[in-house]
C-alpha cells in the first residue's frame, strides 16, 4: 500500500525511549538512525525533538504520520494537535506481522549471551 512519495523516519531520542518505555535502548539514537537510513525504502531520517513531538511535525509537515504498532502515542491526539498548528494530515497505526518479536526480548533472553 502506497501512502506517500517520500518516507521520512523520525528516530526516537534516547531520553524519550527511556521516558516512554522505561528502559534504555539497546542501540543509541545515532546507531539506530544509521541503521534505518540504509533501508532502501527510507528517503531520510531525523532525530525527534526531546521535549515536543509536535516540533518534528512542524519541521517535516507530513501528509501522513505512520505510528509504529508499539508506540504509545494517540492517533487522535496527533491529528488534533496538528490541526491546531495548521497542518492537515492523516494518522495511521502500523501493524506488525510479528508483534511479539522485539529487540528488548532478544536482550532479555538468557540464551542471548552474545549480546
Amino acid at each position: 500500500m502506497a501512502w506517500g512519495d517520500e518516507l521520512i523516519v523520525v528516530i526516537a531520542r534516547d531520553t524519550n525511549v527511556i521516558k516512554f518505555k522505561g528502559n534504555r535502548p539497546i542501540n543509541d539514537e545515532k546507531l539506530r538512525q544509521e541503521l534505518v537510513s540504509v533501508i532502501k525504502y527510507v528517503d531520510a531520517t531525523i532525530l525527534g525533538d526531546e521535549n515536543d513531538l509536535m516540533k518534528t511535525v512542524q519541521l517535516v509537515r507530513p501528509d501522513i504520520i505512520a505510528l509504529g504498532y508499539d508506540q504509545i502515542h494517540s492517533e487522535l491526539e496527533f491529528s488534533e494537535k496538528s490541526k491546531k498548528l495548521g497542518i492537515n494530515l492523516k494518522v495511521v497505526r502500523l501493524d506488525s506481522p510479528y508483534p511479539s518479536i522485539k529487540s528488548r526480548n532478544i536482550e532479555d533472553d538468557p540464551r542471548a549471551d552474545w549480546i
